[in-house]
């Protein structure tokens, strides 16, 4: 029969009670654990000018304790934007208006005696800013120069933005201009006639995300056209096509029947397919009655087309 000693069953005895107070440790710390705050939900991507949510509860907590919302410093140090106290649910609600910059911010929660203080993790809150785009001319010319001009807000010293083009199925940068006062401005050679896209691109830095804004783009072919139906009207085109004073239409030499045509005169766009042959004079163009009255053209005159 195996016997323990008495210094054996000692030592038993005290393994057991420091087993026992282990065990019994986190329960003692959960009970004198004191409040501390949880963020439930918060919007962590916002608009120039959005109002920046913050909602959660404060654990361990009750009813009217206060809690506050901080942001985080360029120095490291944490900056209080409000305080509020917390519901009898122990909820809290913070509504941070017209946020401009991004930011670290988080909850704390400091007892009366200003000694001990509990906060959330930190969270992100990104904030995108305004870009604004515009193109001049608007119907461009092959030969013409492409100006690009906008805003960047907030404005903030020492921001660029990258112009870029579409061309081959890639972007091109065409040029970096800085923004100065919230604003910038750029021009480049529109190049051939095409239908294409203009980008303007901020790749964001500490204080704003990235933010791009896109434009299509077209670059008209300058050509001289006329006019014709009159006295035609009733016969077949070349495309065959019955032509009428209601047909939309143009004319080209060598262009496929069919092909779509964007027409650009004096402010006004139309497209329309080829469906005849000619014009028969020093115009690359013909254009139907009723395509002229769209574009209030008439006689010869020079318009701009991409096909």
């Amino acid at each position: 029969m195996f016997h323990l000693s008495p210094a054996s069953a000692r030592g038993r005895a005290g393994l057991a009670v420091v087993l026992a107070l282990a065990l019994a440790a986190p329960a003692a710390l959960a009970q004198e654990a004191g409040p501390y705050p949880v963020v439930d939900h918060a919007r962590t991507r916002l608009w120039l000018g959005d109002t920046a949510v913050v909602k959660g509860h404060l654990e361990n907590g009750a009813p009217g304790d206060e809690v506050s919302i901080e942001r985080e410093t360029r120095s490291g140090g944490w900056k209080v934007l409000a305080s509020n106290a917390v519901d009898e649910n122990m909820r809290f609600v913070f509504r941070l208006r017209r946020r401009m910059t991004t930011s670290i911010l988080r909850v704390s929660w400091t007892d009366s005696t200003g000694e001990v203080t509990a906060h959330s993790k930190g969270i992100r809150v990104v904030v995108r800013p305004r870009l604004t785009v515009r193109t001049s001319p608007r119907h461009p010319f092959s030969g013409e120069r492409i100006v690009v001009r906008g805003g960047l807000w907030p404005p903030r010293p020492g921001r660029r933005v990258h112009v870029q083009r579409r061309v081959d199925g890639r972007w091109e940068v065409v040029g970096r201009p800085r923004v100065r006062d919230g604003r910038f401005r750029t021009s480049f050679p529109a190049g051939a006639p095409r239908r294409g896209k203009v980008r303007v691109v901020f790749r964001g830095d500490e204080l704003n995300a990235r933010r791009s804004q896109t434009k299509p783009i077209k670059v008209f072919d300058p050509d001289p056209a006329t006019w014709y139906g009159p006295g035609l009207y009733g016969n077949s085109t070349a495309c065959g096509k019955t032509l009428t004073p209601d047909t939309v239409g143009v004319a080209h030499r060598s262009l496929p029947c069919g092909t779509m045509v964007d027409i650009f005169y004096r402010g006004r766009t139309v497209r329309v397919p080829v469906i005849d042959r000619g014009p028969y004079s020093a115009a690359q163009w013909d254009l139907t009655r009723k395509t002229a009255v769209k574009l209030n053209f008439s006689g010869y005159n020079t318009i701009g087309t991409i096909h």
